[in-house]
């Protein structure tokens, strides 16, 4: 019997197939290029920081860090190390939004985290300064685990000692700010009784209070140290932006490395706020009609001016009665800016009302004049108001139209 060679064939692939098949088939596992994983940008920082602690107090305050991470922390600890490098205490800190109460029963840290919006990366615990049992230096150190990793950011020290409260005192405060005042510093005194090594003022600001409803208005402010025990702040008229004419109590205190408070110095003020002022309206005193099937852009302008910088001002706006005695723009207040946007009566819902030059005073308006407009006498109504809601004067004016 004869036998038969057994042949395979590789029926139809495609010559580019069959080479890559062959080229395959002779490469070793060697010649494949390891995979590199992506960089791991992983951190955790100090958000906030405790203050030095009172020995034996019971007030909480914030520690915060900032958690930077592609996969979810396990945890974030806090471990609390004394001056000979012996562990005292350690804590979580959690970013639950304070949903729920913590079980770890420490008798330094509040049943709750004090955490304000969950899921945003930042870390919180409320602390006390319970753990000590002695006074003296502390550093904290900051951990965070993920899988077998770890992070940390640079330790932070803390004082846990005694401390007295600073002492205000030497206000320097006009009892009135006129509108447009002229700038002018606010100056007061503040002195931390304890040993400068040991503990000084930090910061000293200045709150505003609404006399009629003891409401805190706008932010505080911030007084820079000058000098040892000085410290000032400048205000300027921009100050009375959008405040109403009043009186306002501002009240000054001072903290010191421990967040202890002085006592409240206070001052009465009267504070003045004027409306704007308009004046110089700009436009032809005469025009005459259009040749037919033509218009005319007639640019109207005025000036307006404002004590506490123009920044005040809210709004410039004109009202024009026609010859027939009837309002344009049905009654409306036509608006004025001063924005330097070119005149698009497309776009004229947007402020495009043909103001030449943004910032300086003169705030416009483009009115169009047909060949078919009424011819006589137009009188212009100019106002303005303020972010307090002051009303300038009217300034009325008037332009003749001839056929």
């Amino acid at each position: 019997m004869r036998l038969k060679r057994r042949q395979t064939y590789l029926v139809g692939l495609p010559a580019v197939l069959l080479v890559l098949i062959l080229f395959l088939a002779g490469c070793s596992s060697e010649d494949k290029q390891p995979i590199t994983p992506p960089p791991d940008l992983s951190e955790v920082q100090w958000a906030s920081k405790l203050p030095n602690l009172v020995f034996e107090s019971s007030n909480y305050y914030l520690v915060q860090a900032r958690a930077i991470f592609t996969v979810e922390p396990d945890s974030i600890v806090v471990y609390i190390v004394d001056a000979t490098g012996g562990n005292v205490a350690a804590f979580h800190l959690y970013d639950d939004a304070s949903a729920y109460p913590l079980s770890d029963a420490l008798q330094f840290c509040d049943t709750h985290s004090g955490d304000l919006v969950a899921n945003n990366g930042i870390y919180t615990r409320l602390v006390n300064a319970k753990f000590a049992d002695n006074q003296g230096n502390y550093l904290l150190k900051l951990m965070m685990w993920v899988g077998n990793s770890e992070y940390q950011d640079d330790n932070d020290t803390l004082v846990v000692g005694t401390s007295q409260a600073p002492q205000v005192s030497g206000l320097i405060c006009p009892d009135t700010l006129k509108s447009g005042f002229a700038p002018l510093q606010i100056t007061v005194q503040a002195f931390d009784p304890d040993p400068p090594a040991s503990d000084s003022v930090v910061a000293v600001v200045m709150k505003q209070y609404e006399l009629s409803s003891g409401l805190q208005y706008g932010d505080s402010l911030t007084l820079q140290p000058s000098g040892s025990t000085n410290y000032g702040v400048t205000l300027t008229p921009a100050f009375a932006l959008g405040r109403l004419s009043g009186f306002y109590t501002f009240v000054f205190r001072a903290w010191d490395s421990f967040s202890m408070l002085s006592d409240s110095l206070g001052r009465i003020v009267y504070v003045e706020n004027f409306a704007p002022h308009l004046s110089n309206p700009t436009f032809p005193d005469s025009i005459g009609l259009p040749e037919p099937e033509n218009i005319i852009e007639v640019l109207i302008s005025i000036k307006a001016f404002d004590d506490q910088t123009n920044l005040d001002i809210d709004k410039v706006y004109m009202f024009s009665r026609k010859p027939n005695g009837e309002m344009a723009n049905g009654g409306n207040p036509i608006p004025m800016a001063d924005n330097g946007l070119p005149f698009d009566p497309a776009l004229w819902s947007e402020g495009y009302l043909g103001d030449q030059t943004a910032g300086d005073s003169l705030f416009s308006t483009t009115a169009i004049l047909y060949d078919t407009s009424m011819v006589g006498t137009y009188t212009f109504t100019f106002r303005s108001s303020d972010l307090a809601g002051n009303l300038s004067d009217t300034l009325i004016t008037s332009m003749v139209v001839t056929p």
